[in-house]
């Protein structure tokens, strides 16, 4: 199987599957009631069921007809947004996950949490076209916490949380030049108060102790448990993988010590990939290639290690639309002048402005496949 960013083996596991944190982020008590993971599966809970055409719908929330299906869907997850803001008030969420389960680790919640955020969604156009903005503003603000609360140090976890985010962005954008002063200012609160994520340079260490560390000592009990045909098995976890055959070549019957030894040689890349993404973007990029070249050569890099490239986009993308939407309030507030204090973190100065007919549109230096990241406030 290709390696893309997430790691070749963790499609054995089934849905949303990921290796695990270099430490369990999400403890730190015990009082069930103040663990936020607990109202978030009461929420997920009471989804409704969907078929495929309702689910292609919340999908498609941005522009989805506002018609009586919508308002159905909306009203039948009358319980699963009172959960969601009660899981979002609280500022520890423990999802209570065995990292020791190395690849076997499901995080069903990242989905679940997907399908409650498009529905957020979907309810604060509904909101917004009812002429009543400030009342879907808690819901879409609940959804920034419940990003970050399900983006433990797990890359897909970020991925997700950046999803989540992102979907959230828009919602709120769409609204802003309908809420009040009042609504703006504590939407600017909020979100200067939102739980900490993980960070890309955590999910290597991730990579690094229970996706690698897991393979090593999964390898290594197979040994020892004497029972041999380890070449079956290890071909049975690479499932097609492109780099299967030079693999398999290190492994015999009664013995994976080459393979071992080739996992256990992967540390230095791991931690050149944290020392890379730590850096300023355009650092990030001239240095990426050297990197990315070594590890094509390397069969075991190329099958165990993310492409971080794909995951320094989404998070460089996340960081400047969040910075957007931040000096977007501002400007929604306080007038165009404003912008003058919110610097694009991908460029030398205030992000560009450009004024819409119902609205503006904020643009950054950033650019991805060729254009310009932006935010537009307002309809569109």
């Amino acid at each position: 199987m290709p390696r893309v960013v997430i790691p070749v083996f963790v499609v054995l596991v089934g849905l949303m599957p990921a290796a695990g944190a270099a430490a369990q982020p999400r403890t730190g008590g015990t009082d069930l009631a103040a663990n936020a993971a607990l109202k978030y599966w009461q929420a997920f809970a009471h989804l409704p069921p969907r078929n495929d055409e309702q689910q292609r719908r919340i999908g498609d929330w941005r522009a989805t007809p506002l018609d009586a299906t919508a308002r159905r869907l909306v009203a039948d997850s009358q319980n699963s947004f009172l959960y969601l803001r009660r899981g979002a008030a609280l500022p520890r969420c423990d999802w209570s996950l065995n990292y020791e389960d190395g690849i076997g680790l499901l995080l069903p919640q990242l989905d679940r949490s997907r399908t409650l955020t498009l529905l957020a969604c979907l309810r604060a156009r509904l909101a917004l076209a009812d002429g009543h903005p400030a009342e879907a503003l808690d819901d879409v603000l609940a959804v920034f916490a419940l990003g970050r609360h399900i983006a433990d140090p797990i890359m897909i976890s970020l991925l997700v949380d950046y999803s989540l985010e992102q979907n959230a962005i828009d919602a709120l954008a769409l609204m802003l030049p309908k809420l009040d002063a009042a609504a703006l200012r504590r939407a600017a609160e909020r979100l200067d108060a939102l739980p900490t994520a993980g960070t890309l340079e955590q999910t290597l260490i991730t990579e690094r102790d229970y996706f690698s560390g897991w393979a090593i000592r999964w390898l290594k009990e197979q040994e020892q448990s004497g029972a041999g045909g380890l070449r079956a098995k290890v071909k049975a976890l690479l499932l097609g993988s492109e780099e299967s055959e030079d693999i398999l070549r290190l492994v015999d019957d009664n013995s994976a010590k080459r393979l071992i030894q080739a996992l256990e040689e992967l540390g230095p890349l791991y931690d050149e990939q944290r020392r890379l993404v730590a850096l300023p973007r355009e650092q990030f990029l001239a240095q990426w290639p050297d990197l990315e070249k070594r590890q094509s050569a390397n069969a075991t890099a190329k099958a165990m290690l993310p492409s971080v490239i794909k995951v320094v986009d989404a998070r460089d993308r996340y960081r400047a639309r969040f910075a957007m939407l931040k000096a977007a309030i501002a400007v929604a507030r306080d007038g165009q002048a404003v912008l003058a204090r919110h610097t694009d973190p991908f460029g030398q100065g205030p992000f560009e402005y450009k004024a819409l007919p119902k609205g503006f549109e904020l643009r950054s230096k950033l650019t991805l496949a060729g254009k310009p990241i932006s935010l537009t406030v307002g309809a569109p």
